[in-house]
């Protein structure tokens, strides 16, 4: 599988829990800039304060970026990335800083002819999720947006880590959250769908 890059220069957004999901699904190893609290299965950290990748740490397969900064970072590091990754996906929050930090780098990336997608991630309201949609589509009216409702469900995997993620099931009253990944899982493999050649591990 091609490479992802997980990111938003606005913190809080959700780009690691996103990429902690998708690293267990797609068998990627985790590329970061920043220790994570949770259990990646394979996982690479190089400095936070580092305005390049290091060259050894640029993979073009089987790789999920999960990388913080500033937006002047984040543009450096995409640059770097932006012949690697087959796809840049951008969780962020409803707020109007947060959509403006998604709605620069959707513009940097599609300089750089990187596919984009935009995750609304952690909505509460179907008001606020339609006030984010609407100000994204003025300004990215081509760009490909998808919302995850708020769930407890990052948090426990968070404290309890992939071996919870492994054996929730159904028995245990955790049906909604199993029904909760189900649906970000399809959410992933509708956005690589627009990438050649992704196809998650069995």
């Amino acid at each position: 599988m091609k490479s992802i890059f997980i990111a938003n220069s606005k913190g809080g957004c959700g780009s690691t829990s996103l990429s902690y999901l998708m690293s267990a699904y797609y068998n990627l190893d985790c590329i970061t800039n920043t220790q994570p609290m949770m259990d990646f299965r394979s996982l690479t950290v190089f400095s936070s304060s580092a305005s390049r990748i290091p060259k050894n740490l640029l993979k073009s397969e089987n790789a999920i970026y999960d990388l913080r900064g500033s937006y002047v970072q984040l543009q450096s590091l995409l640059n770097d990335l932006a012949s690697v990754v087959s796809h840049f996906i951008i969780p962020t929050a409803t707020d109007a800083v947060s959509l403006c930090h998604t709605v620069n780098l959707v513009n940097h990336a599609h300089a750089l002819g990187l596919p984009v997608s935009i995750v609304i991630n952690n909505y509460r309201t179907e008001k606020n999720l339609n006030a984010a949609h609407l100000a994204l589509r003025e300004q990215l009216p081509h760009t490909a947006i998808y919302s995850l409702r708020y769930t407890t469900l990052f948090g426990r995997l968070t404290y309890d880590g992939r071996e919870w993620l492994e054996k929730v099931h159904h028995s245990k009253g955790e049906g909604r959250l199993l029904n909760t990944l189900d649906q970000i899982l399809e959410m992933f493999d509708e956005v690589l769908e627009q990438t050649e050649g992704c196809q998650h591990a069995k």
